[in-house]
């Protein structure tokens, strides 16, 4: 049986939560927060994927939680 290898594009948006050191000045997540969520997927997804690239973007706010909240 032959196999046929393909490059394919995949998207997914998924919700993720930032730590509020993480969060900049105007409220959304740091540079270095965006580029440590990038590497985790691609730690995670290179477990069972060739995966060339990883790109996070931050999209919506979804709500802010405090631990006493909970």
């Amino acid at each position: 049986m032959k196999h046929h290898t393909f490059k394919v594009i995949c998207g997914f948006t998924m919700q993720y939560t930032f730590d509020e050191s993480e969060i900049g000045p105007y409220g959304e997540p740091t540079e270095d927060a965006v580029i440590a969520l990038e590497e985790e997927l691609e730690e995670h997804l290179h477990q069972n994927y060739s995966v060339d690239i990883v790109d996070v973007e931050v999209d919506i706010l979804l709500g802010v939680s405090d631990d006493a909240d909970m």
